[in-house]
């Protein structure tokens, strides 16, 4: 309930009654929760879309490993909960067997029967946009059918049970299945955004006066005011790890899990006896590295995306502005300096009695290692909390 409430209410209401901004469709219906359940595959398309987004539309990616705030066991403990909050006595168990359907005719049907509301290409009006790679990828015919079929209690999707035949459901079903064929890959941008002082601003005059429309958006001051209540900061423990000729930083949990993975493994091979080592890991809040070179100060970053690893080097410059502002930081005696990254305004805190020209995740550059850097919206912050020298260090997988 609280994982909803913090990240999917906003737009699927507090209810899950659905259609509170964006045209975030219901999570209450019966229907729904009902086909997706039984079997594994029909309960990975809630999963798939938490994890993964809805490619297009405002649905984001909340997986962790997508860039958003939920790890597996949070994903899991939220399905879980739609699930029982749906009041679904007995799960309908979806056939993966395809529909056989006339698509031509469904074409036909589709544009009496469902443009209005889905779009005439299912990209969406006031509906969930039905040609969406990721719905079709994890939506199956038996889902497309029940859904057309039965509707969706409490939401503006009715029954066509009886207003069309069998054979016309599976018309369009199969005409909805072809919507999956013709896409391309979206281009990759290659304009850099301008920084927000770099805009036109008109500060004399009257500030715009900008309407709603069609509900597609939510609006700035529902979104910052969500943020504000739902306090969406996450905090997790990162190490620096600074060697003789780089450094790299990451989520502490990673290094503390190889470790634990290691002794138990070592146990059950003297002792002959299972341990469950699920239960003994904490899991990473971010699976990725940020690995400096020195003394270039080349940067590799490192991400694992399901069972694979990625990674790509980048030169980042920082332009910084050192100020003769001081302050204590712990047992630390720092100096002040501000820059701009990817849009934002920083400040940092450097201490030159650790003369290494380091700091967390991207940043470097100062005389001194950087003890604490915040976003000027506090929405990102970091501060060193001790710093120790381990011998025989060796960098974990």
């Amino acid at each position: 309930r609280s994982l909803y409430a913090k990240y999917c209410a906003l737009c699927h209401g507090k209810d899950r009654e659905g259609y509170a901004a964006d045209n975030a469709p219901s999570l209450k219906s019966e229907q729904l929760m009902a086909t997706t359940q039984q079997p594994r595959s029909a309960y990975n398309f809630l999963h798939h879309t938490i994890a993964y987004g809805r490619t297009g539309t405002a649905m984001a990616p909340y997986a962790r490993n997508q860039g958003g705030p939920l790890d597996w066991d949070d994903m899991e403990l939220l399905i879980q909960w739609l699930h029982e909050s749906s009041g679904v006595k007995k799960p309908i168990e979806m056939s993966a067997k395809p529909v056989s359907g006339d698509a031509i005719a469904g074409k036909v049907l589709y544009a009496q029967h469902c443009a209005s509301c889905h779009g005439t290409k299912g990209e969406g009006i006031k509906a969930p946009a039905l040609a969406n790679p990721m719905f079709l990828a994890t939506a199956s015919d038996a889902f497309l059918y029940h859904t057309i079929s039965e509707g969706r209690s409490g939401t503006p999707m009715p029954s066509f049970k009886d207003s069309l035949t069998k054979t016309q459901i599976n018309a369009v079903t199969a005409y909805v299945r072809s919507r999956a064929s013709g896409w391309n890959a979206p281009t990759a941008m290659t304009v850099t955004n301008p920084l927000p002082k770099d805009y036109i601003q008109h500060p004399a005059n009257k500030s715009p006066v900008f309407t709603l429309r069609e509900g597609l958006y939510v609006s700035a001051k529902q979104l910052n005011q969500a943020i504000k209540d739902s306090a969406r900061m996450d905090k997790v423990m990162t190490v620096l790890d600074v060697i003789k000729d780089k450094s790299i930083y990451q989520d502490y949990s990673g290094v503390a899990q190889d470790s634990i993975i290691v002794a138990a493994v070592q146990k059950m091979e003297t002792s002959g006896i299972f341990i469950d080592i699920a239960k003994l890991i904490k899991m990473p809040k971010f699976a990725y590295k940020v690995k400096k070179t020195y003394p270039t100060m080349n940067q590799t970053f490192i991400d694992k995306i399901s069972n694979k690893t990625f990674g790509y080097e980048d030169v980042i410059k920082f332009d910084w502005k050192i100020t003769t502002e001081k302050m204590k930081i712990g047992e630390y005696n720092t100096q002040k300096a501000t820059t701009e990254y990817r849009g934002r305004k920083w400040t940092a805190w450097f201490a030159s009695e650790i003369p290494l020209q380091d700091g967390p995740y991207r940043f470097y550059g100062l005389p001194g290692l950087i003890v604490k850097i915040e976003d000027e919206g506090k929405n990102y912050s970091w501060e060193l909390k001790g710093n120790k020298k381990v011998p025989n260090y060796e960098e974990v997988s």
